[in-house]
């Protein structure tokens, strides 16, 4: 707590690290700098490209399996997951991990996609 005793030091570090227009509303996100924080770039860099990432992989599972039909999707309850027809169910990697879903799609997991 010594630290403390004088804010210039907290003030030196709001300051450094808080964008020169800040948001009014904190919820509309941008309030820090790039670069204070790795792991706050590393979320930023993931919430700006996580489309096109997930277009890449689905674009190779489709080429690594073979299964032109293969889709990658999102709900509430599976979280990420990859969907493929009964038709190709015999071309399934067996690292997928099957869910069962009654319906002409299954649903399959990969671990990579909790990541």
């Amino acid at each position: 707590m010594k630290n403390w005793d004088n804010l210039e030091s907290l003030f030196n570090l709001i300051e450094k690290n808080i964008v020169d227009d800040p948001p009014l509303n904190l919820k509309e996100g941008n309030l820090f700098k790039p670069g204070c924080d790795s792991e706050l770039d590393r979320l930023k860099d993931i919430s700006r490209t996580g489309k096109s990432w997930i277009a890449g992989m689905e674009s190779k599972e489709k080429e690594k399996t073979g299964i032109p039909v293969l889709k990658i999707g999102f709900n509430k309850i599976y979280g990420y997951y990859i969907e493929v027809t009964k038709k190709h169910l015999d071309r399934v990697p067996k690292e997928y991990i099957r869910k069962k879903i009654p319906s002409e799609y299954r649903k399959v997991h990969i671990p990579k996609l909790k990541e």
